[in-house]
């Protein structure tokens, strides 16, 4: 849904459900909406269980046309994560954008201020930068590079990759990185490549927007055990024309394919 036509009645319940995990105040969550360009919101029945914030930037990096998604301001209810509704949200826009990436290079982002946002990715993708897997080619350094310029001009560490935040503003308990995460190589990962996490700074981290890796994120969603009478509620809006629909997680490889 384009952010301009969200109305006063379903921001007061997305600030329900983002006051629970982040220590925003109201009025700066307020701003924040205004800073997206759209918000995909997930539902069940007509409950609003978590949303997304969505913003769509084409710049010219190393001299060729590149489509930037970014991801943020994101949110699921505890009870509701798991369940693939960011994957689903994923696959559509990489059908969506189908077109435009034959002629362009495109890029998802996020600015990872905790390492269950970085997770979604190294689960989710086959190819990410920056991990523990294999260095981030020099292409994509520069995309890192020109975003952390682009957005945050008076925040962004070059060196590292990463943006410093005034305040940590994750407040949900289960972000908090523990020995037992530790053991894992991506958390691993991400706790050395931005050291500030625990300060609230953010790891820029992309995902090119490939066929293998639509293909690895369709493949992925379908792995996942089907959570039989459910009912969720995609709303993607001016997005992608007509894309309001519900769909039952047993219908879901019908939907997609």
């Amino acid at each position: 849904m384009p952010t301009e036509k969200i109305n006063l009645s379903t921001k007061n319940k997305m600030w329900n459900i983002y006051e629970k995990y982040y220590s925003y105040n109201r009025e700066y969550f307020m701003e924040r909406i205004a800073k997206n360009t759209h918000f995909a919101f997930f539902y069940e029945g007509q409950s609003l269980v978590g949303f997304t914030g969505l913003r769509i930037n084409k710049l010219k990096i190393n001299g060729k046309k590149t489509l930037l998604l970014y991801f943020g301001q994101a949110v699921i209810e505890n009870k509701f994560r798991g369940k693939n509704l960011l994957r689903k949200m994923s696959v559509k826009i990489g059908q969506k954008y189908f077109w435009d990436l034959l002629f362009s290079d495109g890029y998802c982002w996020c600015d990872t201020i905790s390492f269950k946002s970085y997770i979604f990715f190294a689960k989710s993708m086959a190819e990410f930068y920056p991990t523990y897997k294999t260095e981030t080619p020099l292409k994509e350094e520069h995309v890192i590079f020109s975003i952390g310029e682009t957005f945050y001009p008076d925040s962004f560490c070059p060196m590292t990759g990463t943006v410093k935040k005034e305040n940590n503003y994750v407040s949900d308990p289960t972000a908090k990185i523990t020995r037992r995460h530790l053991s894992s190589p991506d958390i691993k990962f991400y706790a050395l490549s931005n050291p500030g996490h625990e300060k609230g700074n953010g790891l820029i981290t992309i995902v090119p927007m490939s066929f293998n890796n639509l293909v690895h994120l369709t493949k992925s969603s379908l792995r996942k055990k089907w959570r039989r009478g459910k009912l969720f509620k995609l709303n993607l809006g001016a997005i992608i024309p007509d894309w309001n629909f519900q769909i039952k997680w047993q219908e879901l490889a019908m939907r997609i394919f």
